[in-house]
């Protein structure tokens, strides 16, 4: 016991064990203002980031054609990394772009793989494992270039849109 914490909660379900790296996550940002290191400490999140787009996109025939984990300035913002496509169109546009989503459904199940042994003690491969997973908190929502990816898919919008008020009319 720790100051009236019980250290066993955290393995109690996969949320309460990923909850210390979402706790870093946010230290992470802070710090990272003020320390480079901590830009180090996030490459993992930018290359996880980026291979989910790669790889969703070569799977929806989007085409990726480069890959870049590099940080570089574009237009006086840090761009930290980028995936180049020539496929892309209105059908697998918003697969593509919304692909970093993916790291959060990962991380829960890497949580709960930890958590398959039953009742776990806390060992230091835990520590690892939420400084690990810390960055992909920060990177697994799409950036704004993604949500502008997702614009190109507006006529699958439209479709669903039309689907659901035709179900909706039919059984309201």
């Amino acid at each position: 016991m720790v100051g009236g914490f019980h250290y066993e909660a955290l393995f109690v379900g996969e949320v309460c064990y990923l909850m210390p790296s979402l706790g870093f996550s946010v230290l992470l940002a802070l710090l990272s203002r003020r320390w480079g290191f901590c830009e180090i400490l996030k490459f993992p999140g930018v290359l996880v980031h980026e291979m989910l787009h790669f790889t969703v996109g070569f799977v929806t025939m989007a085409h990726p054609i480069s890959i870049s984990s590099i940080p570089r300035l574009v237009n006086g913002r840090l761009v930290r990394g980028s995936v180049g496509f020539v496929g892309l169109n209105w059908l697998n546009a918003w697969l593509t772009a919304l692909a970093p989503l993916l790291a959060l459904p990962i991380m829960f199940v890497l949580a709960r793989w930890r958590l398959s042994g039953g009742a776990q003690h806390f060992v230091l491969m835990d520590v690892c494992i939420w400084v690990l997973f810390a960055p992909h908190w920060l990177y697994c929502w799409p950036s704004r270039a993604d949500w502008k990816l997702v614009l190109i898919s507006w006529p699958l919008g439209v479709i669903l849109l039309s689907i659901f008020s035709v179900w909706a009319w039919c059984f309201a």
